[in-house]
């Protein structure tokens, strides 16, 4: 194998190993610090009067299960 060949390889396999890095510390460390909640407020004509003030909590793509997401980052102040 010539000598500018093995520089090739080894650049690429060096770009491969910071990529994959990358995606970990994003997957491990940034991302999870991310979590946004939205609030919305919806005016439906003809809305029943028994109903005023009925409110409705959608939460999902939740994962709660791994050290990064815990019962803290979930509370909404």
């Amino acid at each position: 194998m010539r000598p500018t060949q093995r520089r090739n390889i080894r650049i690429a396999l060096l770009a491969l190993l910071l990529i994959v890095l990358s995606c970990l510390v994003w997957g491990f460390f940034i991302e999870p610090n991310r979590l946004v909640v939205h609030q919305e407020s919806i005016r439906i004509d003809n809305w029943p009067t028994e109903l005023n003030g009925l409110r409705i909590a959608l939460i999902g793509d939740l994962h709660t299960d791994n050290r990064f997401i815990d019962a803290q980052k979930l509370v909404v102040s």
